[in-house]
């Protein structure tokens, strides 16, 4: 059995066999796979959002149905990924709690949590521990190898990986298998022992995902072809602009005009920055690091690196020297990002304190310490015009606003469930919102005030299999680039792997 969506629709659950390619669709909700029993059930997410380049999905609620078919019997909302007792008694599984993602098992009790995500859990053939893959940092597949036994000890078995994906014990559960890869080459097959002891087992010219190691040899492996890429609908026009430079990139920010586009890539074990202008121009490297925002005037892009957490650069797209922001005892937090402050001369952004939950911070490019501009628990980067309101997100999870001023939050009037906030308009009243991954995808300006929404712009992808997983816009609305993501992926049966 597997879960598989095509041309735009829903994923769904169907079931092959060894000795065809035919597969047949099974009486079941749409929803994802995420483990069987041994008692004819099937565990499933249901309500996900699509999956973006890294593989990870919005949450989903847990269910769970018999192989007959019928209706599902939901069990837990907001859960992100899952696993399940053989006999289909005790579950284990991930969901998103302050900001955090928390590994239960049973459900109820936290056995581990972390600021950034976590994956694959699999329960041991024993049943006293969880293999799982430890995503440092929120939105990307980096990471390592762990387990954690019933008590709360966590132990990681291998080291950092710049991308991994499915995870799995072997039968006797001396080994865990795993899918990753050390750079820009595909990803391969490694088993790692209780004890750390690292092997390769399997390498093919494609990413190979692990799914599952069978109990008589057979091992599921996916063969996976994905990439991102780059659109664009400059200054009203109908037709759609094809912005990429690379096989796969990722949009990053957008000039106040419209005219240039930043985006980065991998780069060994980190990101690069570029810059392209939107009329078809050569793209420009601009430095290392991940991109964040351009300055008003399109003359600095700010940037952080994975490899040195406490620090931010502002990379100068013209001449001039790169400025390097040392953040002291805070962590940049990349899935929360760093915006320019209206005047250019300070940067938002969202960081971690030891002893303290995450927030938003200001840093002046004359240097200095960070200030905390937000309560603990409440963090966002997009400043509206006037500085004086951040979008965030609050302890509850949604789009909210909040004062920097009156140092309160408030809820984000009309907003509709799954939404995304892109930017403030000009006026700095509205904002545009959208729901990632329709197609068309509609862009609405909603009153921040008053919550009444407006059409502002339609997007529609020529391949309907493509998802869209961000969207930059201009102030008026008019420009807007966007990250196609294409995902495709083969299943394999292979047997004889030691």
């Amino acid at each position: 059995m597997y879960s598989a969506a095509w041309n735009g629709n829903p994923s769904r659950v169907f079931m092959t066999r060894t000795d065809t390619r035919e597969s047949t669709p099974l009486d079941l909700p749409a929803g994802d796979l995420v483990a069987t029993t041994s008692t004819g059930e099937v565990l499933l997410l249901v309500g996900r959002g699509a999956t973006p380049s890294t593989g990870v999905a919005d949450s989903g609620t847990l269910a769970r149905a018999s192989l007959m078919g019928g209706a599902a019997r939901e069990l837990v909302e907001h859960v992100e990924d899952a696993d399940v007792s053989a006999d289909g008694s005790t579950f284990a599984i991930v969901r998103a709690s302050n900001e955090r993602q928390r590994l239960e098992f049973p459900i109820g009790t936290a056995l581990y949590e972390t600021t950034g995500y976590i994956s694959s859990p699999r329960l041991s053939p024993r049943g006293d521990r969880i293999a799982f893959l430890d995503h440092p940092v929120a939105g990307d597949d980096r990471g390592v190898v762990a387990t954690v036994d019933r008590a709360g000890h966590r132990k990681v078995l291998t080291r950092e990986w710049i991308g991994e994906q499915g995870l799995a014990w072997t039968p006797d559960g001396r080994e865990v298998w795993f899918d990753a890869g050390p750079g820009e080459e595909p990803r391969a097959i490694y088993a790692v022992t209780l004890d750390g002891v690292l092997r390769l087992v399997y390498r093919a010219p494609m990413h190979l995902k692990l799914n599952d190691v069978g109990d008589k040899g057979g091992v599921l492996l996916s063969g996976e072809d994905f990439r991102t890429d780059i659109m664009g609908v400059v200054d009203g026009e109908p037709r759609e602009r094809d912005l990429s430079w690379f096989y796969s990139e990722t949009a990053a920010g957008l000039s106040r005009d419209g005219t240039i586009l930043v985006f980065s890539r991998l780069s060994g074990f980190d990101y690069a920055s570029y810059m392209r202008k939107t009329d078809g121009s050569p793209a420009v490297r601009l430095g290392d690091g991940s991109p964040h925002d351009l300055s008003d005037d399109g003359k600095w892009l700010i940037a952080s690196s994975f490899s040195v957490p406490n620090h931010l650069s502002v990379l100068p797209t013209g001449p001039g020297d790169v400025k390097v922001l040392a953040l002291g005892a805070v962590r940049f937090d990349a899935s929360a990002g760093a915006h320019w402050m209206p005047g250019g001369q300070r940067i938002v952004f969202g960081g971690l304190e030891p002893d303290h939950r995450i927030r938003s911070y200001v840093v002046s490019l004359a240097g200095g310490t960070p200030t905390a501009v937000t309560a603990e628990g409440v963090v966002g980067t997009l400043v509206s015009p006037d500085g004086h309101l951040l979008i965030v997100r609050g302890p509850a999870g949604d789009p909210s606003i909040y004062d920097l001023n009156a140092k309160q939050i408030r809820k984000l009037p009309g907003l509709l469930p799954g939404e995304r906030v892109a930017r403030w308009d000009g006026s700095g009243r509205a904002v545009y919102v959208s729901r990632p991954a329709g197609n068309p995808l509609q862009v609405f300006r909603l009153d921040s005030a008053s919550g009444v929404r407006e059409p502002a712009l339609q997007i529609t992808l020529g391949d309907p299999a493509g998802s869209i997983t961000n969207v930059l816009l201009t102030a008026d609305g008019r420009t807007a680039v966007y990250d196609v993501h294409r995902r495709t992926s083969d299943l394999y049966l292979v047997t004889g792997l030691r």
